[in-house]
């Protein structure tokens, strides 16, 4: 019986190795060597390639980072030169209006100058024509010193006012020497402003009186009062030795000189008139 057992479980046991067998894969034959040596050089290759691959990629990479960064940087630069022109366009233009400003300035004040300069020598002229030497608070000074402070602050008070705009000097301060000679002309020209007027008359041979019109040596203003005066002094002296003595005297406004004794020859003789104290 125990013979028996043991058999039957060696022939389970054959047949379970049996079917075991049959239901493995076939073993796959093996491979050359040069075979796994060459899929072996492959691989080697192929990560290599790779590598140089993922190198290049890299290095593509850097330099296409490097041309963004160089376009930017590029165009930054572009816009810093671009703005620096637009400045110096803009400085360029204000300085050529700043230079066309000084040029009308610089002629405005040749021009004031010049105008000044006219100011000035009329004021002269009209002192000299027509002031009081002795007195400064004589009348016609003060008429004169009022007649050149008009015409002076004439345009810098109308410009205050609002009443003259306008580049300086205007057309009022160029004007302002002939202004100021008129009105002095009109307020003095007519008075007589030298009180001994002289001159030189000559008596024909023959005679012993010579006569001379004092109507151009006499202002306008005295002309009418002076010419109705019957007191006006008068010198007369020869300029020849004749060894006569003359009179001269004024009527109508004209002067008469007598001599005492006729004149063998043409006599000059040189007379002063006195136009009076008050005059001047």
């Amino acid at each position: 019986m125990a013979d028996f057992s043991s058999r039957a479980d060696l022939w389970l046991t054959a047949a379970d190795a049996l079917r075991a067998r049959r239901a493995r894969p076939p073993a796959r034959p093996a491979r050359p060597r040069a075979t796994r040596e060459a899929i072996a050089d492959l691989r080697r290759s192929h990560d290599e390639l790779a590598q140089k691959v993922d190198a290049l990629q890299k290095q593509a990479n850097t330099k296409f980072l490097d041309l963004l960064q160089e376009l930017s940087g590029f165009e930054r630069r572009f816009r810093t030169v671009k703005a620096q022109n637009r400045v110096i366009r803009l400085e360029a233009r204000a300085m050529k209006t700043m230079a066309v400003q000084r040029a009308k300035q610089l002629a405005l004040v040749k021009v004031n100058e010049r105008v000044q300069a006219f100011t000035a020598a009329a004021t002269t002229m009209q002192t000299a024509a027509y002031g009081h030497k002795g007195t400064v608070l004589h009348k016609n000074n003060l008429l004169l010193a009022g007649n050149q402070l008009l015409w002076t602050f004439a345009d810098p008070v109308l410009r205050k006012t609002g009443l003259l705009r306008g580049p300086s000097p205007s057309l009022l301060s160029v004007l302002a020497p002939i202004g100021m000679l008129a009105t002095g002309h009109l307020a003095l020209g007519n008075q007589q402003h030298v009180r001994f007027i002289s001159g030189i008359s000559v008596i024909p041979a023959g005679q012993r009186v010579a006569f001379e019109s004092l109507r151009n040596r006499i202002a306008d203003r005295l002309w009418p009062a002076f010419e109705r005066r019957t007191d006006v002094p008068v010198t007369a002296a020869s300029l020849e030795t004749d060894g006569n003595s003359y009179v001269g005297r004024v009527r109508g406004g004209i002067l008469r000189i007598v001599a005492s004794d006729e004149m063998e020859d043409p006599t000059r003789v040189a007379w002063m008139v006195d136009t009076g104290a008050e005059i001047g």
